[in-house]
């Protein structure tokens, strides 16, 4: 936890006094580079970004002996998003 004036840094959040209000703002450490690491094997997406053929069923493999399978709705692979993204246009500098 950092201090320093009005305000406190907790966690992921700064709260800031100002007269009789509290207001919160995402606290970033000095040394955050502005990129996340995002593990792509194990992130979840929306799937308002994809069409319905992007999907396919899938069984799983129980882990233990007494578990029964389960089918579930898995997003085929290297299929990317289509719909409702925003892209940024390239700056040449």
């Amino acid at each position: 936890m950092e201090e320093g004036g009005d305000s406190i840094n907790f966690l992921d959040v700064t709260l800031i006094k100002e007269s009789k209000h509290i207001i919160t703002d995402w606290y970033r450490k000095p040394a955050f580079s502005g990129r996340f690491k995002i593990k792509i094997e194990s992130a979840r997406i929306c799937n308002l970004h994809f069409e319905e053929n992007c999907f396919e069923w899938k069984w799983t493999k129980p882990r233990l002996i007494n578990i029964p399978r389960k089918q579930i709705y898995r997003l085929i692979k290297n299929f990317i998003p289509i719909f409702n993204v925003k892209l940024r246009a390239k700056t040449n500098n």
